[in-house]
């Protein structure tokens, strides 16, 4: 299929969502801490620094889990990039679906998670970074998804 302005439009916003995706992995797996320390005051009201002080092991095995979180947000990451420069690119249907579905629950968990732990009012800065995302996925499937769909 022959890429309409729209496809080239959309398979490039993915794949800018998709970079967005590694570096936000990245940062979880480099500094775990630095995002975990709001959520853990807000869902305990206690503060993280107190907490690691008294409990160095159970306070290691939470900053050992938000780095396997950026591990995991880290190959998504890897696939919605191959997906974006192989499939999504060429228009074919398979990868719009998947996209949907993955970025649906990929980004909808998180905002979710933010929703959960924050309020909603708290959520809007604490889920910044989701946010974004969520924008930014939005733009690159709504885009594209006459041209894929009408084929």
């Amino acid at each position: 299929m022959q890429q309409t302005p729209s496809i080239k439009i959309g398979w490039k916003v993915m794949l800018a969502m998709g970079i967005y995706l590694a570096a936000l992995g990245l940062f979880l797996i480099a500094a775990p801490q630095v995002g975990f320390e709001k959520a853990f005051a807000a869902f305990t009201g206690n503060s993280w620094t107190n907490f690691a002080s008294a409990n160095a092991e159970p306070s290691e095995l939470f900053l050992i889990l938000e780095k396997y979180v950026g591990a995991n947000v880290l190959s998504a990451a890897v696939l919605v990039i191959g997906i974006a420069l192989t499939g999504y690119r060429k228009g074919a249907r398979w990868s719009w679906c998947t996209l949907l579905v993955s970025g649906i629950i990929g980004w909808g968990g998180c905002l979710t998670f933010h929703v959960t732990i924050f309020g909603i009012r708290e959520a809007l800065m604490a889920g910044l970074i989701s946010i974004i995302g969520t924008t930014i996925f939005i733009v690159a499937i709504v885009i594209p998804a006459k041209a894929i769909l009408t084929k």
